[in-house]
């Protein structure tokens, strides 16, 4: 067994397991129960028949928890086509997602609504008015990744893969196509990444996601409130005043 560490992310490292197979070891902090939900949930989009990494096994190590799953040779979607090519791939594969109805998962809406009350960066008229929304708005129980975005596909021989599902909930499909839009912007802030050139692209996936799923520009716009003041009630986010800005009327 050759275990060593190949990749770091926000809340994770990827290690190294064995031939063709890797360790996703969640950093201190997180339970058991955030590893089971992440692999449970990455289980469920394969089973839909979603290109996802395959999860063979659990793993508890020095208080630290994750699961096996199998390796991807591959490279961000970002970085292995031009930019129409991808916001039009990242299109594509959500529509995908969204075709799938699933039981089992968190349910986004309840998540949401956490989310928004935990947020200390929202007056109390915000946050009231955004669960006010929230609770105006519909409910399906489509799979929703939770936080889909370029680097949310990995690029390999057999083509695009889905990744990291640790916020993958059964909810409303145009709630998750509001953090995705918003995650372009979040990005741009986090990274220094040209504001312009995000904007395109984000451009470039509503229109092709609109025109496979016929949903409306006014049906999405709706869920862009409620879903930012959400996420200004996660702590590892960074882009808290661009959050603010949304949450208070401005565009994405």
């Amino acid at each position: 067994m050759d275990i060593r560490r190949i990749a770091v992310g926000r809340t994770a490292e990827i290690y190294r397991y064995d031939e063709g197979r890797v360790l996703k070891l969640l950093k201190p902090g997180f339970t058991a129960y955030h590893a089971e939900q992440e692999a449970a949930s990455q289980q469920a989009a394969a089973r839909a028949g979603l290109p996802v990494p395959a999860v063979s096994r659990s793993i508890a190590a020095q208080g630290r928890f994750g699961f096996v799953m199998v390796q991807i040779d591959g490279e961000p979607l970002a970085e292995t086509a031009h930019p129409i090519e991808t916001a039009h791939t990242l299109a594509d594969l959500h529509a995908r997602i969204h075709s799938k109805k699933v039981s089992g998962l968190p349910v986004l809406r309840t998540r949401l609504e956490n989310r928004i009350n935990a947020a200390a960066d929202l007056s109390e008229a915000l946050r009231q008015r955004a669960l006010a929304m929230l609770a105006y708005l519909p409910n399906e129980d489509t799979l929703c990744h939770g936080d889909f975005h370029p680097d949310s596909v990995l690029v390999g021989a057999e083509g695009p893969v889905i990744i990291d599902w640790a916020d993958a909930a059964r909810g409303h499909a145009l709630a998750d196509v509001a953090t995705t839009l918003i995650r372009f912007g979040e990005i741009a802030r986090e990274t220094g990444t040209d504001a312009h050139s995000l904007g395109d692209l984000r451009t470039a996936y509503l229109e092709r996601y609109r025109a496979l799923t016929g949903a409306s520009q006014q049906a999405i716009h709706t869920w862009l409130m409620p879903v930012a003041a959400a996420r200004l009630g996660d702590p590892a986010v960074v882009a808290r005043d661009y959050l603010l800005g949304v949450v208070s009327g401005n565009p994405v």
